[in-house]
This record gives structure tokens, sequence and C-alpha cells, in this order.
């Protein structure tokens, strides 16, 4: 079976998290490794284990948690010295989170590289996560977009 890599880097809620928890459970149900890289690991691993305590075990697509790997993704947690304020386009969007300084894009690219060679995904599953994507091109990993980010 393959290793999916679910990468969620943007955003500040659970919102990404809870909309692809479903296909997480399909796809390990079905016997693939499912990694999760997720910004807020501790707050998605609690509403995790909570939807998992809750699920009925006659639910074919509700796994206990155990069954999805967990890691924390990078991303940057230090502010720019020149941030675009108001947020207008993607475009500043990316400037804000570190495309518009070389090193910093490195880093982070870099990291996501590290997160790909421990995990050997055959997909990488991206959902607001720009930077992801960006590492997963470079290194000739699929990728599909999903989400709304």
């Amino acid at each position: 079976m393959s290793t999916i890599l679910y990468a969620w880097e943007l955003g500040g809620g659970l919102g990404h998290v809870l909309r692809s928890l479903p296909l997480a459970r399909k796809l390990a149900a079905r016997g693939h490794r499912v990694i999760a890289a997720l910004r807020e690991l501790r707050r998605a691993g609690e509403m995790v284990d909570r939807r998992s305590a809750t699920a009925t075990s006659s639910r074919s697509d509700e796994l206990p948690s155990a069954q999805v790997e967990f890691m924390p993704a990078p991303y940057l947690a230090w502010r720019i010295s020149d941030p675009i304020e108001p947020v207008r386009s993607y475009a500043d969007l990316l400037h804000n989170v570190g495309f518009a300084h070389v090193e910093d894009l490195r880093i982070l690219t870099g990291a996501w590289r590290t997160i790909f060679d421990l995990a050997r995904p055959d997909v990488v599953l991206c959902d607001h996560n720009p930077t992801a994507l960006l590492a997963a091109s470079l290194d000739g990993i699929p990728c599909r977009i999903c989400g709304r980010g």
C-alpha cells in the first residue's frame, strides 16, 4: 500500500484537520500508511482522540487515531521584518510566510524535505501548505491540493 502524507502549514483553526479527518481514516482503513504533519499538533491530536473516542464501532470509516501517525509541520514561527499588511492577495500571504526571504524559504523547504526523507511518501496532500508543495515538487513527489487554502 501507499504512504500518504497530509501536510497542513498555514491557517489558525482546526477546520483544515476536521475537513480532512474522514479522508485520512478511510485511507488508513484501506491499508495505506497515513502520516499527518500538522501545524497545531497538540490541539489537532486532542481533537482526533476525542472524535475517535466517540466513534461507533459499527462505522467502517471511524478508526482510532493510532492508525494515523502525527508529526509537527514546519512553519515560520518568527515574524518577518517587512510584512505586507493588510494582506490583499495570495502573493502578499506568501511574502509574509517566508517566500520573500531566501534564507527563510530555504530553512522551511529544507525542513519539509527532511520530513519527506523520513516519511517516504508516495503522495503529499497539501492543505494550505505552499512550502510543502514547493518542497515536494523539488523532490519529484506527486502532490494533491485539498481544502480551501
